[in-house]
């Protein structure tokens, strides 16, 4: 994980010598980024490729330091593992559509604007059964698995994003920040249903460009 982000960083800054953007208030492009989960339960591939945008209800502000609200809009489909019958099997696919709004305290200087904000907002929540995990509980331990439900819930992502413009068109960004996300799942398993708390929670690095559209 560390190697990954000291190198996403490294081409956040090569990128910034060639690229730049924006007077412009919207913009969107793509990123590139790596995520490390706390639990070992999950995981996604890396490097992954992301949607990127940037709103800026400010584009033509002073250097200095500013307040300026922040949204956090995500999509993600990760892989989940489990142990089952004492080997570590493909339980299925959790989706994920985060819907996040929160503020954010930056500084600009020149083309350069260093932010530190926080978002917090729905986690809507989707499990996908895998085959060979139904196979697994039937072969290994006779059992039948029914389904799993993973409840909504509320998610909060502190980050810190810096961003590199030249003109009006194209600008590079690069962030860190953690997740934080425990949603509920209900498993029926044999008939009987249980509930317990998933921890998803994850570490994500990345770096984009993104175009000015107006």
């Amino acid at each position: 994980m560390r190697s990954g982000i000291v190198g996403l960083l490294l081409m956040m800054l090569v990128a910034s010598a060639a690229w730049a953007q924006t007077g412009k208030q919207v913009a969107i492009g793509g990123a590139l980024g790596i995520t490390s989960y706390a639990d070992k339960d999950f995981s996604s591939k890396n490097p992954g490729v992301s949607l990127a945008y940037r709103i800026n209800l400010k584009p033509g502000a002073k250097d200095g330091w500013t307040w300026a609200p922040k949204t956090g809009l995500g999509w993600s489909k990760r892989k989940t593992s489990t142990d089952i019958g004492g080997l570590r099997t493909q339980l299925g696919k959790l989706q994920t559509v985060l819907i996040m709004a929160g503020v954010q305290r930056a500084v600009r200087q020149g083309p350069w604007q260093v932010g530190l904000g926080v978002v917090g907002g729905a986690s809507i929540n989707h499990f996908e059964v895998d085959a060979a995990a139904r196979d697994a509980y039937r072969s290994r331990l006779g059992r039948v698995l029914g389904d799993i439900k993973v409840k909504n819930s509320i998610a909060v992502r502190p980050e810190l994003s810096a961003w590199y413009d030249l003109n009006q068109w194209f600008a590079v960004q690069g962030s860190l920040s953690y997740l934080f996300n425990r949603p509920r799942a209900e498993t029926t398993l044999g008939g009987v249903t249980t509930a317990s708390t998933w921890n998803t929670a994850h570490a994500s690095a990345s770096v984009g460009l993104v175009v000015g559209l107006f």
